[in-house]
C-alpha cells in the first residue's frame, strides 16, 4: 500500500515465519505490487515465489519489477481474486502470506471466509500461513454517512477474529496472532494524504465530487490530531498497528 503501510508490517512480521529453505514456494496473496516480494527475495534471492491479486494494474506493476530484477526462473505472477485462486493446485506452497485479510469485494460479507478456506487448500501439511489486518482506526466530509468499508463484521480489525477465522476453517489450536506495529510515512502531510487519498473509492462510496474536492484538506486536519501522528526529520507520518496470524497446517 501507499506509504510503505505494508513494508513496515512485512518487515515486523518476517522473524516470525516458519524457516525458509531452498526448497521453500511462497505464494504473496495479495501481492499488490510486489513489496513483500521484493522484500522476501532481498532475504533470499534463490527463492521461488507466485504473487497475485486480483487488481490488473497491481500485477502490471508487479511484472515489471519481475523484468526489471530480472527474477523470471523464480518469480510468476498471475490476476487471481483471493476468494478463488483458480489454476492452483491443492496443498502447493510452504508458505501463504496475506498482506491484509480483507475482502475485495466489500459487498460480499463472507469474502474473509472464504479467502480464509482458499489459504488453507494451498499450504502443504507443516506449511505456514502469515495473515495480517489492521486494527480499528474520521468522519467530517459526510458525519451521517456510514464509510462502505464499514459493512464488515464489527469485530474484523480484533485479534480475537482473526484468531478464530483462522482456526474455524482447519488451523485450530495451531495459530498465533501477534501484535505488529507499522507506520505510513511521507516525505510531506501532503504527499502523505494524496498517497491515504488513492483509496478514497474504497471507503467514500457514494461522495459527490464536491465532497471528494475538500476531503484531502480535512484529512490533513485530521491527522495532525491523532496521538499516532509524528513528525521527524524524514518527514511526517501515523503510527498504525496490526494483528498478524502465524497458522501452522
Amino acid at each position: 500500500m501507499a506509504s510503505n503501510w505494508t513494508l513496515s508490517v512485512a518487515v515486523g512480521m518476517l522473524p516470525h515465519l516458519s524457516p525458509i529453505t531452498s526448497t521453500s514456494y511462497i505464494l504473496d496473496n495479495v501481492c499488490v505490487t510486489g513489496l513483500v516480494t521484493d522484500l522476501l527475495k532481498s532475504h533470499y534471492p534463490a527463492l521461488r515465489m507466485i504473487g497475485t491479486d486480483a487488481t490488473p494494474g497491481t500485477i502490471e506493476a508487479c511484472d515489471s519489477k519481475i523484468a526489471t530484477t530480472k527474477w523470471f526462473d523464480t518469480i510468476t505472477s498471475s490476476i487471481c481474486d483471493s476468494r478463488t485462486l483458480t489454476g492452483i493446485e491443492n496443498e502447493f506452497f510452504t508458505h501463504v502470506i496475506t498482506n491484509f485479510d480483507f475482502p475485495p469485494d466489500l459487498t460480499d460479507r463472507c469474502s474473509p471466509m472464504k479467502a480464509a478456506r482458499e489459504i488453507w487448500r494451498l499450504l502443504k501439511p507443516g506449511g505456514m500461513a502469515d495473515v495480517s489486518i489492521w486494527k480499528a482506526a474520521a468522519r467530517r466530509i459526510s458525519p451521517n454517512e456510514r464509510p462502505y468499508a464499514w459493512t464488515l463484521p464489527s469485530d474484523w480489525s480484533d485479534a480475537g477474529w482473526l484468531q478464530e477465522t483462522k482456526a474455524e476453517i482447519g488451523f485450530g489450536d495451531n495459530v498465533t496472532v501477534k501484535h505488529i506495529g507499522g507506520s505510513a510515512s511521507a516525505e510531506s502531510l501532503e504527499r502523505l494524504v494524496a498517497n491515504m487519498m488513492c483509496d478514497k473509492g474504497m471507503f467514500c462510496r457514494g461522495h459527490s465530487e464536491e465532497e471528494f474536492d475538500g476531503m484531502a484538506e480535512v484529512l490533513g486536519e485530521e491527522l495532525k490530531k491523532w496521538e499516532a501522528w509524528y513528525e521527524d526529520e524524514e518527514g511526517f507520518g501515523i503510527i498504525i498497528d496490526s494483528w498478524v496470524a502465524f497458522a501452522t497446517k
